[in-house]
């Protein structure tokens, strides 16, 4: 009679982090199970654990098994080798950073790692490579917002690309602007470019922006019955292409009664934005609003008013300087903000403005 020998072994449980750190190399068939996602491997006695694929069957019963545990973070955060099973989430209320260190940094990541992340709080998380870090396809970070995420696939040594798997368009990439317009960042922490003067913008990929256009606006006819008026004000949410976009900015209109310039954004071919300047007197917003109020945008992150017609003697009623409108001396209430020029005096209206917020 044959006899059969059975070997017996004891499945193996750590935590997933154990496990990434110790990289251990399970027998032929042997089980190994991470204690806090519920996930196992089955070894074949050469692959490391970090290599080696989870096993999942047809004949799972336990469904939280495919649950993958989740990293959450209140604050700027550096991708960890732990991360490799996880789904970092980004919960910060304020503009943050999520960093890929160097390979070196980490020991080195094992072929075709996956990192993936969440954001679910309210700033904008920069997915920033490390100095010596590449990511594919972008020159410097990449800005998401809340409820999108993606997923980073490691290429080659210290070089990652990034594949976005949330809805909606991405940010566009800038590459380039010329006329030398003010830099910051606006709204939720996005980067902003501030144009008071013309110029251009490139930008290197497709994607997500908002504009805010303001046209020139009108000066005062020199009697107190005729006001200076606000230039035209877009505020615009839309998706780019891969191209440079030609800004103008509007003149303000020069006294007396000069009618203010139109403030453009162009791409040949693809787009023309325009924001009309003023041409009558004694109205805010182009003339396109009915009384002398201009309108309030938080592209720049605060309410700001652009485009509201000057303050008059002969009409006092709604005529406000916190929506970009003029003081009834020479003095602009705002500069670049499109308002009116006083209507007595020597004081040309305001010049326009264009500010684009990444995002």
């Amino acid at each position: 009679m044959t006899t059969t020998e059975l070997e017996i072994r004891q499945d193996r449980e750590g935590t997933a982090a154990f496990w990434v750190t110790a990289n251990t190399v399970l027998l032929s068939s042997e089980h190994g199970r991470e204690t806090d996602t519920g996930k196992s491997k089955i070894g074949d006695g050469v692959t490391a654990w970090v290599d080696l694929p989870y096993a999942y069957g047809p004949n799972i019963d336990n469904k939280a098994d495919l649950a993958m545990a989740k990293n959450t973070q209140t604050a700027s955060y550096v991708f960890a080798k732990t991360d490799m099973p996880k789904l970092v989430q980004m919960n910060v209320g304020s503009a943050n950073t999520l960093t890929i260190p160097t390979d070196a940094t980490v020991g080195t990541w094992p072929a075709d790692t996956q990192l993936r992340y969440q954001i679910i709080g309210a700033g904008v998380t920069t997915v920033t490579p490390a100095g010596g870090v590449t990511i594919n396809g972008s020159s410097a970070g990449i800005p998401v917002n809340q409820w999108k995420g993606g997923m980073l696939i490691w290429q080659s040594a210290n070089t990652w690309t990034h594949i976005p798997f949330s809805g909606g368009s991405a940010p566009a990439t800038v590459s380039g602007t010329t006329g030398s317009p003010t830099t910051g960042t606006g709204k939720d922490g996005k980067p902003l470019y501030t144009f008071n003067a013309n110029g251009s913008i490139t930008f290197s990929t497709a994607g997500r922006i908002r504009a805010l256009l303001v046209g020139g606006g009108r000066a005062g006819s020199g009697a107190t019955a005729n006001s200076g008026s606000g230039g035209e004000v877009l505020d615009l949410h839309f998706d780019v292409l891969a191209a440079t976009y030609t800004i103008t900015v509007g003149a303000g209109g020069t006294y007396t009664a000069g009618s203010g310039g139109d403030t453009t954004l162009v791409a040949t071919g693809l787009v023309t934005l325009k924001a009309l300047g003023a041409t009558t007197n004694n109205t805010g917003n182009g003339n396109y609003q009915s009384n002398s109020l201009g309108i309030l945008t938080d592209i720049s992150g605060s309410s700001v008013g652009f485009g509201g017609a000057a303050w008059s003697t002969a009409n006092t009623a709604n005529y406000s300087n916190v929506y970009g409108g003029a003081e009834q001396t020479t003095n602009l209430a705002r500069a670049n903000s499109g308002g009116g020029g006083n209507e007595v005096g020597t004081g040309n209206a305001a010049a326009g403005t264009l500010m684009i917020l990444i995002g």
